[in-house]
């Protein structure tokens, strides 16, 4: 678990540097009702990545978003990094 949460801060941390962070987060909260039909289809998928040696990859994504409390805790993790320069118009 730890090796997730490794992976996902080193890519929030991109996004963020990149000025992507609120439509990162806009999408996480659009693709959250839809993480385990997601993770279905992935795991439907997987056989045809294994051919391109990317099916345990498919695996593990598929695994995780199967988890109840995965992409709420991303959720929580893109909200800690949320940077000062991503407010609202007008503010």
């Amino acid at each position: 678990m730890n090796e997730n949460k490794t992976h996902h801060t080193t890519w929030i941390d991109q996004l963020e540097a990149r000025g992507m962070g609120g439509i990162t987060r806009l999408l996480v909260d659009i693709a959250t009702p839809f993480s385990i039909l997601g993770a279905q289809v992935l795991w439907i998928l997987q056989p045809i990545a294994t051919l391109f040696g990317k099916g345990s990859a498919m695996g593990e994504l598929a695994n995780w978003l199967e988890q109840p409390n995965s992409m709420r805790d991303l959720r929580a993790r893109l909200e800690t990094r949320q940077s000062s320069d991503d407010q609202p118009i007008g503010d």
